[in-house]
């Protein structure tokens, strides 16, 4: 029995950095490149799974705590706005899309603030938008 959800939490960022570290591998690389395609790949899912580790360790030094209710409203809603994201990401611009994820996620998360709820979602996709479209030059969906 999981006595803390820090464990199970912790667990499953374990398994998605092992699972991110063997496909980062599996990224072809040329022979003479310095840094190679694969390094921040599989430097990022190491660190996914030792934040696991560290999750997990934390999980299992804590007092006992209830494990959450998964068919809480909020978690739901989460998991249907996510989905939308997810399915839509192609075809809705990106700015627009991301937008309307931080809003419903602050929403159903129980942001209640006026001024949060406009500048924050806002200020996301924008600056989102920004760095990857200049910053790492990758092309993201958009109307305009």
């Amino acid at each position: 029995m999981i006595r803390h959800p820090d464990i199970l939490s912790g667990l499953a960022l374990i398994v998605a950095g092992a699972v991110m570290t063997y496909l980062s591998w599996q990224i072809e690389t040329a022979p003479q490149e310095v840094l190679t395609a694969r390094f921040f790949p599989v430097l990022a899912s190491i660190g996914l799974a030792l934040c696991g580790l560290g999750l997990a360790i934390k999980g299992l030094l804590a007092t006992r705590k209830s494990l959450p209710n998964f068919s809480d409203l909020r978690v739901i809603g989460l998991i249907v706005v996510f989905l939308l994201y997810f399915f839509t990401f192609t075809i809705v611009d990106f700015r627009l899309s991301t937008w309307a994820l931080m809003l419903a996620s602050m929403y159903l998360l129980g942001a209640r603030s006026g001024k949060q709820l406009v500048i924050t979602p806002i200020a996301v996709s924008l600056i989102t938008f920004v760095i990857f479209r200049y910053g790492f030059e990758i092309l993201l969906p958009q109307w305009i």
